[in-house]
């Protein structure tokens, strides 16, 4: 069955948190993974990964050679095939 995922990235928070439980709530069973990029100027990326209800995991995620977009795409896909959803969206 495959994985219905999200993938949100923001220096907002309190955006990127309505728009990750926006998305979720419409999409029930849905996965949605969210980087924080707070901490950017000290090269690193905080990775949640949530579905409607919980946090599944967090994690510190050093910046991939100065360039946000690669170290969100390596960050991404190693980890995907492990988020599983309650039900499919």
């Amino acid at each position: 069955m495959s994985t219905p995922v999200v993938l949100v990235a923001g220096l907002h928070g309190a955006a990127r948190t309505a728009a990750v439980d926006e998305l979720l709530a419409r999409c029930p069973g849905s996965v949605a993974v969210h980087h924080d990029l707070a901490d950017i100027t000290r090269d690193r990326v905080r990775r949640i990964v949530r579905d409607g209800g919980r946090v599944l995991e967090t994690a510190d995620v050093r910046l991939a050679h100065g360039c946000v977009t690669c170290t969100v795409r390596e960050d991404l896909l190693p980890g995907s095939s492990c988020w599983r959803p309650a039900r499919p969206c």
